[in-house]
């Protein structure tokens, strides 16, 4: 799991950057002790590995960007070395999905418009443009928060940060708010989903998408489940990371003893199941859990739901996809409770 907090976003690749709270520049007694208090802060808090202490800011030495609220035109930069080291930032964060801060990295028109469709919530700090894009993207940047910096680049050198075949002129530092399991759990009728295993992550960014458009409050991922902030599974989602609280790496029964308190049944995906979705009650909370593409879900797993569900397919066939089967259940759902969203 990433650090929800660390001495500097730019760390350890450049001196030149570091990383200050509420203007002031900690010390190391300071720093040790507040990742002390960091280290006693609940793991829910950092399921979806993003940073949330208030006030951030990048400290330059002829400068202070800070962070505010008002939208403006954002400040802009031009680099042309391949060394620089936000270009390392990028490079790095594009390939992994997300910086050492927990950041998402984003990258083409249609994922920073959808981040940007979902401030204030989530906040565009940087973003990185070909010179050829700059004409081409200017309604986006019109629209970027005055706190955001834009760093402009030759095409050639944003062809080497990017991590897509063919790179469409614009990537992204994007910061997605901090979700809470005890606050998820406060809600009426909850719909969840819970990704046990899976492992490719274009299905767990399709399944992303489909949680989000019929409804459902939150989608977990268990240990050995492919990180929901993987580069593939975020461009999968299309932009659907941006309104869906995720939180990843989840032991199973660690998330199950705390969903049965708040009263949420536990339904498994199982195609073995005599019991066909369309005839189970799907109203009031409920967690659906779906299993590896290959094999479903594991044996103890399933043995936890209170009801195991199968979808009704032709003779012949032995399966659907897990993407596929994720949202057939979910529109079920959707369509039990009358699509009151």
């Amino acid at each position: 799991m990433l650090p929800l907090f660390s001495a500097s976003l730019l760390a350890p690749h450049v001196s030149k950057y570091r990383v200050s709270v509420h203007g002031q520049q900690a010390g190391p007694a300071e720093r040790e002790k507040r990742q002390q208090a960091a280290a006693l802060q609940s793991d829910e808090i950092h399921r979806s590995r993003l940073p949330s202490q208030a006030g951030l800011s990048f400290r330059r030495r002829d400068r202070i960007f800070k962070s505010g609220t008002n939208m403006g035109q954002a400040r802009k930069r031009q680099i042309s070395s391949p060394t620089n080291s936000m270009l390392k930032v990028y490079r790095r964060a594009l390939a992994k999905g997300t910086t050492r801060e927990g950041w998402l990295a984003v990258e083409g028109p249609f994922l920073v418009e959808e981040a940007l469709g979902a401030a204030p919530a989530v906040r565009i700090h940087s973003v990185l443009a070909a010179e050829s894009g700059l004409a081409k993207f200017a309604r986006l940047m019109e629209q970027l928060p005055a706190e955001a910096e834009a760093v402009q680049v030759p095409d050639g050198l944003f062809e080497q940060v990017a991590q897509t075949q063919n790179p469409q002129g614009i990537a992204a530092l994007v910061e997605l708010p901090p979700h809470n399991l005890d606050t998820i759990l406060e809600g009426q009728d909850l719909l969840l989903l819970v990704a046990c295993g899976i492992q490719d992550p274009g299905n767990l960014g399709t399944i992303m998408r489909s949680a989000a458009a019929f409804g459902a409050s939150a989608l977990f991922t268990l240990q050995e489940t492919v990180c929901p902030f993987n580069p593939k599974a975020v461009r999968s989602s299309a932009g659907a990371i941006f309104r869906l609280p995720v939180l990843a790496g989840f032991a199973a029964h660690e998330l199950l003893d705390r969903l049965r308190p708040a009263q949420v049944r536990i339904i498994a995906a199982d195609r073995h199941s005599p019991t066909p979705l369309h005839e189970a009650d799907l109203r009031g909370s409920l967690a659906i859990m779906v299993g590896r593409e290959a094999s479903g879900l594991p044996p103890e797993i399933a043995r936890e739901a209170s009801l195991l569900l199968s979808i009704p397919i032709r003779l012949g066939m032995d399966s659907v996809n897990v993407a596929t089967a994720a949202s057939v259940f979910l529109y079920e759902v959707a369509r039990q409770r009358g699509f009151r969203y």
